[in-house]
């Protein structure tokens, strides 16, 4: 049993260390969490590279550091509280000592120490399961823990052990928690199981206060199981254990700081309820508050003048706002707007495919490299899922209906009561971290925050396939060969949009995809990729931008002179970045990112630009999206592909379309495909 711990451990190990480490880059949430421990970047740059050492303000002794592993953090200047503080602190005391031992700078703090117990406690988690005898026949029982093994051990989520992120031991105990439940399930109830799960259970809901609802659903069953299973004295001890572990648990969650709670409700109604809003004033009424605020709608907590002339800190915002409205009211308000939360909804679904954000960096990068690059190590389980891209609410629609058939076969076959109201608790906890994110905190960050309803919905699947996992059952074969044929047929649907051919390259014609008619013009978009440029040397202003340039001068090379005169010189939007968007001519608010191609434009239609007249151009995130209505696989190519538009928060990265359905963005200087759009008469 060992060897099967090490050989686990070692697996995930050589998976975020070899050839090169991977991690996350910072967010801006490390500092709620490093200030806590006077520790501070090496360098500043977020976003574009994994950090692997931090600088120690105020370096302290070896035994200094062991003990204050044994108490609590009581002085973080972020006002900020975490379990996950505790791996922390033991990761500074083995820090200190191989600081000593090697005689390295003790200033320094590698975050490989914090790494080495997540680890350690992921693949116990792992181990549990896999030592465990869950189906009668080998073939099922092996099959199902390669299923376990393959969602859990995809890098989408390993990742995250290495940075600061709270969603580390929110994964680790939530499930570590899942598996010591199915462990009661099977009646292996010994007072080391339910200490166990009482302790993971209270890591993973003191890691982050949105993780509270979770284990008080999934403490239900436990409390059953004792009070049914036990005899008095282990139903009294458990019990107790219980309600002490959620009180002790409700503590972290009611200890969410004033200014994290204020940032979330005002991104809840004006990034969230307002935000693309077709009615903004009228919206605002019925949250009970002022009708001049209806201004503020579609900006986040962040913005300042001229976009939020206001300070959300201050008394008289509090007086204007917070003490009108809570985000009780925004749930009210989209109860009351089904069809509004639906497509709200939908946004969520399509945010939670990636397992990781998008927006961050997974390797270590220099100041001159920084960029947005990934390491794709055994991201087989992430590619499945944002292969669902387009249809995400489907997928997880047909999990919740089959979790829910499941439970109502548990019922009617009289299955154990424990069974049901674990089945149950995951199904409820599922569904309503996936409401969550978006009622809490808008559309702010919602990748990252559909996080902990990902491991929901998986150890939704791993449940489905424990409980009717039968190769030999008809019913089986028939139920999971439909679902999967629905699935792939969402995933994999070519659709056929129209085209047209027009030009050659060498003698090679080039294909054409309509994507918009009007007035006599088709526009159309290259099918693939014409040649491969950078966008420039260093602007991501595509008005000024060298590929512009290019690329109009092959309008000769590749057109008759017939197809020329069928190419019209159209207007083209060219917008802002952070640094020029005070010389727009038009829009009010900055172009928000978001990368799932579906919902990519996000507010385009009103984001800061200028104008342009070209007769070829690069697509904008508005072309990619009708592509992707019309022909979701023709949306995206083998090949990474330049939009026209720039990365708003910088001037030297420029948006563009990859090939697991996401728009990301790259330095300019980067040498991608081509993919052209042009205005053409019909003949």
């Amino acid at each position: 049993m060992l060897t099967l711990f090490l050989f686990i451990a070692a697996a995930i190990f050589l998976l975020i260390y070899v050839p090169t480490p991977i991690g996350l880059a910072d967010n801006s949430d490390f500092d709620r969490t490093i200030r806590a421990f006077d520790l501070t970047p090496i360098h500043h740059l977020k976003y574009l590279t994994m950090k692997d050492t931090y600088h120690i303000s105020n370096p302290a002794r070896i035994s200094h550091y062991f003990i204050r592993i044994f108490l609590p953090v009581q002085d973080n200047p972020a006002k900020y509280y975490s379990t996950q503080f505790i791996f922390i602190k033991i990761a500074l005391f083995f820090n200190a000592i191989a600081n000593k031992l090697l005689g390295r700078d003790r200033t320094l703090f590698n975050l490989s120490f914090q790494t080495a117990q997540y680890i350690l406690f992921y693949a116990a988690a792992l181990f549990l399961f896999i030592k465990e005898n869950w189906k009668r026949r080998r073939v099922e029982d092996i099959a199902v823990k390669i299923a376990f093994a393959f969602i859990f051990m995809d890098c989408g989520y390993l990742v995250y052990f290495h940075s600061f992120y709270g969603e580390s031991t929110t994964l680790i105990f939530l499930l570590l928690s899942f598996v010591l439940l199915l462990y009661l399930g099977n009646n292996n109830s010994s007072y080391l199981v339910y200490a166990g799960l009482l302790l993971s259970l209270f890591m993973f809901s003191g890691s982050k206060p949105a993780n509270f609802p979770s284990a008080l659903l999934l403490s239900v069953p436990i409390a059953y199981y004792a009070i049914t299973h036990e005899r008095l004295k282990k139903k009294i001890i458990v019990c107790t254990s219980i309600v002490v572990m959620l009180l002790a648990s409700f503590q972290y969650a009611i200890q969410a700081p004033e200014w994290m709670e204020k940032a979330t409700t005002f991104q809840s109604v004006f990034f969230g309820v307002l935000y693309n809003n077709p009615a903004p004033e009228q919206s605002t009424k019925e949250l009970g508050l002022p009708p001049e605020l209806s201004k503020l709608e579609s900006i986040n907590a962040y913005a300042r003048a001229p976009l939020n002339p206001y300070d959300i800190y201050d008394s008289k915002f509090e007086q204007l706002f917070f003490d009108r409205t809570s985000k009780i009211n925004v749930l009210n308000y989209y109860v009351s707007h089904p069809a509004f939360f639906a497509e709200k909804l939908d946004v969520s679904a399509e945010a939670a495919l990636p397992l990781r954000p998008t927006y961050l960096t997974n390797v270590e990068l220099s100041r001159e490299q920084a960029d947005l690059r990934f390491e794709f190590r055994l991201n087989v389980w992430e590619s499945v899922r944002k292969h669902f891209s387009g249809f995400a609410a489907i997928f997880i629609a047909v999990v919740f209906a089959l979790s829910l058939v499941n439970i109502i076969i548990k019922i009617r076959k009289k299955n154990s009561l424990y069974t049901i109201l674990l089945r149950f608790a995951l199904l409820g906890a599922a569904a309503g971290q996936f409401i969550v994110p978006i009622v809490s905190n808008g559309n702010a960050d919602l990748q990252k925050h559909m996080f902990l309803f990902n491991v929901h919905l998986d150890m939704l699947i791993i449940v489905l396939l424990l409980d009717n996992l039968q190769f030999k059952n008809r019913t089986f074969r028939a139920v999971g060969f439909t679902a999967v044929a629905i699935l792939a047929v969402l995933s994999f649907y070519q659709g056929k949009p129209e085209t047209m051919t027009v030009g050659n390259i060498q003698g090679n014609p080039i294909k054409w995809i309509v994507i918009e008619k009007k007035d006599g013009m088709i526009k159309v978009i290259a099918e693939d990729v014409l040649f491969r440029s950078a966008f420039d040397e260093g602007s991501n202003d595509y008005a000024q931008a060298s590929i512009r340039q290019q690329l109009n001068a092959r309008l000769g090379i590749w057109f008759t002179r017939d197809e020329r005169e069928r190419i019209q010189k159209a207007q083209y939007p060219s917008y802002c970045n952070e640094e020029n968007w005070r010389n727009a001519a038009s829009g009010d608010r900055p172009l928000y990112w978001f990368s799932p191609i579906k919902y990519a434009s996000q507010n385009s239609e009103r984001a800061y630009r200028n104008h342009y007249t070209d007769y070829l151009t690069l697509p904008t995130l508005e072309d990619v999206e009708q592509l992707f209505h019309s022909s979701k696989t023709s949306a995206v190519l083998t090949t990474d592909y330049w939009l026209s538009l720039p990365y708003y928060g910088s001037t030297d990265k420029a948006r563009i379309v990859s090939s697991d359905y996401q728009a990301y963005h790259r330095k300019v200087d980067t040498k991608l495909g081509i993919r052209p759009v042009m205005w053409i008469s019909e003949k």
